[in-house]
C-alpha cells in the first residue's frame, strides 16, 4: 500500500541500519508526509538527523514528538529520552561548550546529569581534573536542568555560582548532577554536585540563574 506510513518508517529504519542514508531519509520523509503527527516517525527522523551531524534540523522533529506526548499524557520514560536527545543536540551545536565534550546522561523536568569525559588536557599538575572544568560542568548541568523545566527554547543566565572543592577527581570520567530547588518568576535557585560513577563526591555547587527580560 503506497499510503501506508508505517511501511515507509520501517523501511527507513532498515536503510538507516544498512548505512543507506539517502534512501533512509527519503522513506522517513515520506512517512512523515503521510502521518505528520506520529511521534515515533518524528523521533526516529530526528535521531537520524542527529546521527548525521544535522542537529539543528533535528530539533523541529523532536519538538513535534514531545508536543504530541505532552498534550496527550504520553509515556514519561519516552518523553525524558526525547528531551535527552534534544538537549544533547543543543550541546553539540554550542561551540563554547565543545572543548569539554559534555554528554547528557539523564534528564527530567528540573534535573539533569552530565558526563565530563576524562582527557589529559583537563588535568592540572598532579593528574587532577582542573577546577574550572568542574565548575563549567555544574554551570552547564544547571542550564540544561532549567531548559528541561521551562522548554529548550527558553533561556536563563548565570548570576551566582559558589563552589566547594571536596575531593580531587583523578583519571576518571566525572558526572555532574544539577537540580532546581526553587523556580521564581525572575530568579532560579539550584544545586549541583560533581561525582564519580560510584558516587564519590568531588565538588558541591550552589547556583542562581536569572531569566532575561
Amino acid at each position: 500500500d503506497p499510503n501506508l506510513a508505517e511501511a515507509y518508517s520501517m523501511r527507513a529504519l532498515i536503510y538507516m541500519e544498512m548505512g543507506e542514508n539517502r534512501l533512509a531519509e527519503d522513506n522517513f520523509q515520506q512517512a512523515i508526509r503521510l502521518a505528520p503527527n506520529t511521534p515515533d516517525f518524528n523521533n526516529n527522523y530526528g535521531w537520524f538527523l542527529c546521527q548525521n551531524g544535522r542537529e539543528q534540523q533535528s530539533i523541529a522533529y523532536f519538538d513535534a514528538a514531545l508536543e504530541y506526548y505532552r498534550t496527550r499524557g504520553g509515556n514519561l520514560t519516552f518523553l525524558n529520552s526525547l528531551l535527552t536527545w534534544k538537549l544533547q543536540a543543543l550541546l553539540d551545536r554550542s561551540r563554547f561548550l565543545r572543548p569539554y565534550r559534555f554528554r547528557v546522561v539523564a534528564v527530567k523536568k528540573g534535573k539533569c546529569t552530565l558526563e565530563l569525559p576524562h582527557r589529559p588536557v583537563l588535568e592540572r599538575p598532579g593528574g587532577i581534573i582542573n577546577g574550572p572544568a568542574l565548575m563549567a560542568a555544574a554551570d552547564c548541568a544547571m542550564w540544561l536542568a532549567i531548559k528541561a523545566h521551562l522548554g529548550v527554547e527558553q533561556d536563563a543566565l548565570t548570576s551566582e555560582l559558589s563552589t566547594a572543592f571536596l575531593a580531587p577527581a583523578r583519571g576518571e570520567h566525572v558526572y555532574c548532577t544539577a537540580e532546581i530547588l526553587k523556580m521564581g518568576r525572575r530568579r532560579i535557585y539550584g544545586v549541583a554536585r560533581c561525582h564519580g560513577k560510584q558516587g564519590r563526591l568531588f565538588t558541591h555547587h550552589t547556583l542562581t540563574y536569572v531569566r532575561p527580560d
